[in-house]
């Protein structure tokens, strides 16, 4: 999925802007390959390959796009990261797992009811 380039309105021809969603694209999926990764702009100029004013004064839209992604990119992390911490959700989660683990021990024992009658015989 490239999240940048999918969402942005426009087919871009222009090398420069083309290279500015690649990366962003990158950076957004956690694969960048000139940067540290980190979702900000002065990484996105450097997994680009451009001059941090080029983003910050000539291509300030892509910019925008890219900072607006980001957020929302990291907003999802949070909850997602709250949600694995999350005390209730842990223990809702383990409860359907005990759930899941009994009706599996239930099947076994319905299943070697008849098997231990044939064994007796």
């Amino acid at each position: 999925m490239k999240p940048a380039s999918s969402s942005w309105p426009h087919r871009e021809s222009e090398p420069q802007r083309v290279a500015i969603l690649a990366a962003a694209d990158r950076l957004l999926t956690g694969t960048p390959e000139r940067s540290t990764g980190n979702l900000s702009v002065s990484q996105l100029a450097i997994e680009a390959d451009v001059k941090y004013w080029v983003l910050a004064q000539k291509h300030t839209d892509l910019r925008d796009h890219f900072q607006r992604l980001a957020a929302q990119t990291r907003q999802a992390a949070s909850v997602a990261r709250d949600h694995n911490h999350d005390p209730f959700a842990r223990l809702q989660r383990e409860q359907r797992e005990l759930k899941q683990h009994c009706a599996r021990l239930e099947d076994l024992v319905r299943m070697a009811g008849p098997l231990e009658l044939i064994h007796s015989l």
